[in-house]
């Protein structure tokens, strides 16, 4: 018998692609708690036709689905989703960078930002998402200068939150 571990980590049995970043969250809609890994990967390179792969685990069956349709748009590789007021959210490897949010609830996909103010990432290690003050931002670093974006959900723009000139505050 296999670990919730290895069941976890295991896909039809390959394992899943060391890119795949799991994402956890609450599905806040459903009466009681139900919590959902989910895996949202690149799947093009491993010979799939579809852009995406995306897997949900469900606790009460224990076992693993494949969600179709995934996610339209490709996601930056090596970016951890983060979870957000009852949705997972990842940023895109489009040609311009979207914003792209998965509803634990409805198990739908949705861009939410196509018109992100950090259209092209140069670098996609100076680029982070996170929560802060209860909005959805992304934190991006173009040398010398830290910029901290806020999404606003209810009129979908990105706001500056602030801009940091690391030259002050960073001490070699």
């Amino acid at each position: 018998m296999r670990s919730l571990t290895e069941d976890l980590r295991c896909n039809e049995g390959r394992w899943l692609p060391t890119t795949a970043r799991l994402g956890f969250g609450k599905d806040k809609f459903n009466k009681g708690t139900t919590y959902k890994p989910v895996w949202l990967y690149n799947s093009s390179e491993f010979g799939l036709d579809n852009v995406t792969t995306c897997e949900v685990f469900d606790f009460s069956t224990n076992a693993r689905r494949q969600l179709v349709p995934a996610s339209p748009c490709r996601i930056l590789a090596y970016q951890r989703p983060v979870y957000f007021d009852g949705s997972l959210y990842w940023l895109t490897e489009c040609q311009e960078t979207k914003v792209v949010s998965f509803h634990l609830y409805s198990e739908t996909f949705q861009v939410i930002s196509n018109k992100a103010p950090f259209p092209h990432l140069p670098d996609h290690c100076n680029v982070t998402m996170c929560v802060l003050d209860n909005r959805l931002c992304v934190s991006q670093i173009f040398w010398p200068t830290q910029v901290i974006w806020s999404f606003d959900s209810s009129s979908g723009c990105w706001t500056e939150m602030c801009s940091i000139d690391l030259t002050e505050t960073v001490s070699w």
